[in-house]
């Protein structure tokens, strides 16, 4: 249960900060939540994680989450916790107005005490700063020992030697002097949550760019309900949101309301057309040239890669993309190169993957922004391959430009222009097996990684070389139905 005059935690204040209809909502209805998508998944997972790791800085801590059930008991242990010096207190919690903190570290030093906020990113960002900010303001007026807050995060240029170093994997910044600027503004906005609280009343606040930034709200789906139909201005792609957002409100809320002089682009309006008549829109002539240059053997291929955010493989650094799997798709051939990466196999993947494409005059990937990235960063790591692989580079098709480029547009694709719509819309009768996303798949190979036993290690191997082979198979695929236009 909560402690008595709670108000809000970190997560409620910075709902409030982007909405206040969110942080009403939060508050008092919090069913009315969407589920928690695997993205927001992964990040609150890795989170916790890094956040575990940053504890071993400072050994030897009580962690005040694990021996206590609820917020109440949690402030009380803290409490005990100081008077009886404990050097280092994990989760420590403390309240101020109302406001609930748990504090990711907080070290005790000669009669001085720093806190740390750990965060899994390399970026400091404007709501890490106001989130590391506001335990500081509740830090300051309930600790009389408290000095200093410092955000923590991941430093980019830290690179794996024989052992991870975390003084050197870490990186941490005073939030002392934009704390202090600001402490005026926190008790103003505290008391401001607090009226909106006691009023009880929910806040008519029309939807924005607001529902977006900086995170995408926990109340999308409830505050959207309606809006998003294939007939609302929302569902128009290749435009800037904040053009929508300018066209709602004006009135404009529907498609069919819109002219050709409400676009910057007249092939704009050519799309806004197909979609009503619901027909796609089909530029022959630009999917021919296109088509003109892919020639001779051809190839699709699809790249898996993994990027933890702490460095496993030694040389590599933080969020680094280091290719895991490798999928090949032509006429009559399919072969999946896999690597499991106890330690850094790049070097054999390199080999074995410039030898499966010889022979092929043409290589076709879907969004060639990954695959290009890796090899450039293969050719720096391994200079006597770089010919070969700059070669490769030169036979890359993107088949995405038939897209991005206006030749080819389906109204069922709508805002979404993935492989997996195109795929689904275009190649109906296809299919994926167990394996649905790029997301899904860094998720199956890091189970993959930690798995013992040998037989369900075998089985999501078969689950990640499939649905890799999948993406392959289905821009083959796309590739001849464009053919076939």
């Amino acid at each position: 249960m909560p402690p008595p005059n709670y108000l809000l935690s970190k997560t409620g204040f910075m709902k409030f900060e982007q909405c206040s209809k969110a942080f009403f909502l939060y508050r008092n209805f919090p069913y009315l939540r969407d589920k928690l998508d695997p993205e927001k998944q992964q990040r609150f997972k890795r989170g916790h994680e890094v956040g575990e790791l940053a504890q071993h800085i400072f050994p030897g801590g009580t962690d005040v989450s694990k021996i206590t059930g609820n917020s109440a008991e949690a402030l009380l242990k803290t409490r005990e916790l100081i008077e009886q010096k404990c050097p280092v207190i994990y989760e420590a919690t403390f309240m101020h107005q109302g406001v609930l903190v748990m504090v990711d570290i907080l070290c005790f030093e000669n009669n001085s005490a720093q806190a740390y906020e750990v965060k899994s990113s390399l970026k400091v960002s404007e709501a890490y700063v106001k989130d590391a900010c506001l335990q500081y303001f509740v830090l300051k007026n309930v600790l009389p020992q408290f000095e200093d807050l410092f955000l923590v995060t991941i430093d980019g240029s830290y690179e794996l030697g024989d052992e991870l170093d975390l003084k050197k994997l870490f990186r941490k910044r005073s939030m002392k002097e934009k704390a202090e600027a600001n402490l005026d503004y926190f008790e103003t906005r505290v008391k401001e949550a607090e009226d909106l609280i006691a009023q009880n009343i929910t806040p008519q606040r029309e939807i924005g760019p607001h529902c977006f930034k900086p995170y995408t709200c926990d109340f999308f789906g409830h505050c959207w309900q309606g809006k998003l139909s294939d007939q609302s201005v929302f569902s128009m792609p290749f435009v800037d949101k904040l053009k929508v957002f300018e066209w709602y409100n004006s009135g404009i809320t529907t498609l069919p309301q819109l002219s050709e002089s409400d676009f910057a682009k007249p092939w704009q309006h050519t799309i806004l057309q197909c979609i009503l008549n619901k027909k796609p829109f089909i530029d022959l002539d630009g999917i021919r040239q296109w088509m003109s240059r892919v020639k001779g053997k051809v190839l699709a291929m699809d790249m898996e890669v993994w990027n933890p955010a702490v460095p496993k493989l030694k040389g590599c650094k933080p969020f680094e993309q280091i290719p895991f799997l490798i999928g090949l798709y032509g006429e009559g051939y399919s072969h999946a190169l896999f690597c499991e990466h106890h330690e850094d196999e790049r070097e054999q993947l390199t080999r074995q993957f410039i030898a499966a494409v010889q022979g092929y005059d043409s290589i076709v990937v879907y969004d060639k922004t990954l695959e290009v990235a890796v090899l450039k960063d293969l050719m720096t790591r391994f200079p006597e391959m770089a010919e070969d692989l700059k070669s490769i580079q030169h036979k890359l098709f993107d088949l995405f430009e038939l897209i991005s480029k206006n030749h080819y547009y389906h109204p069922d694709f709508k805002n979404n222009l993935s492989l997996k719509t195109l795929s689904a819309v275009v190649l109906p009768e296809f299919s994926y097996g167990e394996v649905q996303s790029g997301l899904e798949a860094l998720s199956v190979y890091d189970e993959f990684r930690q798995e013992n036993n040998p037989i369900h290690k075998d089985l999501l191997k078969q689950h990640l070389n499939e649905y890799c082979l999948n993406d392959c198979r289905a821009v083959f695929e796309l590739l001849g139905y464009f053919k076939s236009l």
